[in-house]
Protein backbone atom coordinates (compact mmCIF):
# COMPACT_ATOMS: atom_id res chain seq x y z
CA UNK A 1 0.00 0.00 0.00
CA UNK A 2 1.63 3.13 -1.53
CA UNK A 3 0.42 6.48 0.36
CA UNK A 4 -1.27 8.89 -1.59
CA UNK A 5 0.05 12.15 -1.75
CA UNK A 6 -2.23 15.33 -2.20
CA UNK A 7 -1.23 17.89 -4.93
CA UNK A 8 -0.85 20.55 -2.87
CA UNK A 9 2.18 18.45 -0.65
CA UNK A 10 3.82 17.15 -4.46
CA UNK A 11 3.64 20.77 -5.30
CA UNK A 12 5.58 22.28 -2.22
CA UNK A 13 7.65 18.78 -2.67
CA UNK A 14 8.96 20.09 -6.31
CA UNK A 15 8.86 23.71 -5.22
CA UNK A 16 11.36 22.72 -2.21
CA UNK A 17 13.32 20.62 -5.01
CA UNK A 18 13.47 23.37 -7.78
CA UNK A 19 14.53 25.79 -4.88
CA UNK A 20 17.45 23.47 -4.32
CA UNK A 21 18.74 23.04 -7.90
CA UNK A 22 18.50 26.87 -8.00
CA UNK A 23 20.68 26.94 -5.06
CA UNK A 24 23.14 24.41 -6.58
CA UNK A 25 23.44 26.31 -9.87
CA UNK A 26 24.34 29.40 -8.38
CA UNK A 27 26.72 27.91 -6.52
CA UNK A 28 27.91 26.25 -9.16
CA UNK A 29 28.11 29.29 -11.61
CA UNK A 30 29.70 31.41 -9.01
CA UNK A 31 32.61 29.13 -8.15
CA UNK A 32 33.08 28.57 -11.84
CA UNK A 33 33.03 32.45 -12.76
CA UNK A 34 35.55 33.07 -9.62
CA UNK A 35 38.05 30.17 -10.74
CA UNK A 36 38.15 31.70 -14.18
CA UNK A 37 38.52 34.71 -12.80
CA UNK A 38 41.25 33.42 -10.01
CA UNK A 39 42.71 30.38 -11.65
CA UNK A 40 45.95 31.20 -10.28
CA UNK A 41 45.30 31.14 -6.71
CA UNK A 42 43.24 28.16 -6.70
CA UNK A 43 46.18 26.11 -8.84
CA UNK A 44 48.56 27.79 -6.21
CA UNK A 45 45.81 26.59 -3.33
CA UNK A 46 45.43 23.07 -4.70
CA UNK A 47 49.35 22.20 -4.91
CA UNK A 48 49.78 23.93 -1.35
CA UNK A 49 46.72 21.64 -0.31
CA UNK A 50 48.23 18.62 -1.62
CA UNK A 51 52.04 19.24 -0.29
CA UNK A 52 50.70 19.28 2.99
CA UNK A 53 48.65 16.08 2.90
CA UNK A 54 51.39 14.36 1.32
CA UNK A 55 53.57 16.04 4.41
CA UNK A 56 51.48 14.86 6.73
CA UNK A 57 51.43 11.55 5.20
CA UNK A 58 54.89 11.21 5.15
CA UNK A 59 55.51 12.68 8.75
CA UNK A 60 52.67 10.23 10.64
CA UNK A 61 53.97 7.14 8.60
CA UNK A 62 57.62 8.04 9.98
CA UNK A 63 56.09 8.47 13.12
CA UNK A 64 54.00 4.94 13.27
CA UNK A 65 56.75 2.98 12.42
CA UNK A 66 59.03 4.74 15.01
CA UNK A 67 56.30 3.91 17.89
CA UNK A 68 56.01 0.71 16.47
CA UNK A 69 59.24 -0.52 16.97
CA UNK A 70 59.87 0.64 20.44
CA UNK A 71 61.11 -2.69 22.29
CA UNK A 72 58.97 -4.43 24.84
CA UNK A 73 55.30 -3.58 23.87
CA UNK A 74 55.89 0.36 24.65
CA UNK A 75 54.81 1.53 21.33
CA UNK A 76 51.44 0.39 21.56
CA UNK A 77 51.02 1.36 25.10
CA UNK A 78 52.30 4.95 24.02
CA UNK A 79 50.13 4.81 20.95
CA UNK A 80 46.87 4.28 22.45
CA UNK A 81 47.67 6.60 25.09
CA UNK A 82 48.40 9.00 22.46
CA UNK A 83 44.63 8.14 20.48
CA UNK A 84 43.02 8.47 24.04
CA UNK A 85 44.76 12.27 24.34
CA UNK A 86 43.82 13.22 21.09
CA UNK A 87 40.23 12.03 21.57
CA UNK A 88 39.61 13.15 25.05
CA UNK A 89 41.01 16.41 23.53
CA UNK A 90 38.26 16.52 20.49
CA UNK A 91 35.30 15.39 22.42
CA UNK A 92 36.49 18.79 25.21
CA UNK A 93 36.48 20.89 22.41
CA UNK A 94 32.84 19.71 21.36
CA UNK A 95 31.58 19.52 24.97
CA UNK A 96 32.72 23.42 24.98
CA UNK A 97 31.51 24.17 21.52
CA UNK A 98 28.01 23.22 22.50
CA UNK A 99 28.01 24.65 25.65
CA UNK A 100 28.90 28.53 24.44
CA UNK A 101 26.39 27.53 21.46
CA UNK A 102 23.82 26.48 23.66
CA UNK A 103 23.81 29.43 26.20
CA UNK A 104 24.27 32.25 23.54
CA UNK A 105 20.48 30.59 22.07
CA UNK A 106 19.48 30.47 25.95
CA UNK A 107 20.39 34.17 27.08
CA UNK A 108 19.54 35.62 23.21
CA UNK A 109 16.43 33.87 23.48
CA UNK A 110 12.67 35.80 23.38
CA UNK A 111 11.28 33.35 26.06
CA UNK A 112 13.99 34.50 28.30
CA UNK A 113 11.99 36.63 30.35
CA UNK A 114 9.39 33.51 31.28
CA UNK A 115 12.08 31.29 32.24
CA UNK A 116 13.04 34.14 35.36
Amino acid sequence: MEPQHTAQALGARREFWLLCRLRCRLLRNGMVRRMRQHWGRWLALAVVAVLFLLGDYVFFTHLWKYLVNIPGGMGTILTTQLLNMVFLSFFSMLVFSNTVASLSTIYLSSDLLILM
